[in-house]
């Protein structure tokens, strides 16, 4: 007897990338490749305060850079702003309202941003 049983919605998504076949977080192609997707050249920053409870957030994305710079840059910046802070697929969010602050220091780096929203 054929088994007509087949998968049609499951909550577990793939656990290992197509074209390297590594872990998904072990994975660079895949987040490289999501990078460039979304990257202009030119770095946004923002501030959020949706789904923090009220808390204030900085917001940078469109880097076109590699997932190793982009925690390099991470890393600088919470060095020079004295703050925390995590890379959420492309984009780096620093804790606080550092928009002038993380402009500075991006520019300083030679990469070019603007400021989004009021």
């Amino acid at each position: 007897m054929v088994n007509e049983y087949r998968v049609v919605y499951s909550t577990d998504g793939p656990t290992e990338c197509p074209t390297c076949k590594k872990k998904l977080h072990k994975c660079s192609c895949i987040r490289n490749k999501e990078i460039n997707r979304q990257a202009d050249g030119i770095v946004t920053v923002h501030r959020e305060t949706k789904r923090r409870g009220g808390k204030v957030v900085t917001v940078l994305t469109g880097f076109s850079l590699a997932s190793d710079k982009i925690r390099e840059i991470l890393s600088d910046l919470k060095t020079k702003l004295g703050c925390g802070g995590t890379i959420k697929g492309a984009t780096i969010e620093l804790q606080g309202d550092r928009i002038e602050f993380a402009l500075k220091a991006l520019r300083e780096r030679g990469i070019s941003a603007k400021r989004s929203g009021g």
